[in-house]
């Protein structure tokens, strides 16, 4: 819940007026609390999917779950979102989708990101009503790209990385 889309979901669960369970490492605890979150599962402590409550939804940001581990947590009707972080993980989602039809209510989504005017204006209109709030965790030059993405391969990432093309 602490990633650049794990912090857009909790806001925007919160605006709707879900009840947000997130799931983030200690180092992050309170910024995910900041965000809005009402409970928070240390990852490194707990397994989410062992948990006795049930969810309506179960959003995996950072794709390090699955379909067959949530089923555990999800309602009879429940919904899985993934957001497909690895083509294993969306090809994953999507077969369990499928068999999911044909066995239950629940659902498994894999998605990705719909770009198009009406999205950006969306968030554009969240932002400006001060529901959504972007966390710049540093601006780095184009040199320091490479650099970058190994860190944020690593997954303990929080919120975005901006890159500043350098002046000639």
């Amino acid at each position: 819940a602490s990633g650049s889309i794990g912090t857009a979901a909790v806001q925007i669960a919160k605006h709707l007026g879900a009840n947000v369970v997130a799931v983030c490492g200690a180092a992050n605890v309170d910024f995910v609390r900041g965000l809005g979150a009402d409970e928070i599962v240390d990852y490194a402590r707990a397994d989410f999917t062992r948990r006795d409550d049930r969810f309506d939804v179960v959003f995996d940001a950072a794709c390090v779950s699955s379909f067959t581990a949530a089923r555990r947590v999800l309602t009879a009707a429940g919904c899985y979102i993934n957001t497909g972080g690895d083509a294993t993980a969306a090809v994953g989602t999507a077969v369990s989708a499928f068999l999911a039809r044909f066995s239950s209510r629940q659902r498994a989504v894999p998605i990705m990101l719909a770009s198009g005017s009406a999205c950006w204006d969306r968030l554009a209109s969240l932002t400006r009503e001060g529901v959504l709030h972007a966390h710049i965790e540093r601006a780095i030059t184009l040199e320091d790209v490479a650099d970058a993405q190994r860190a944020m391969a690593t997954g303990h990432g929080r919120g975005k990385v901006v890159v500043r093309p350098s002046r000639a």
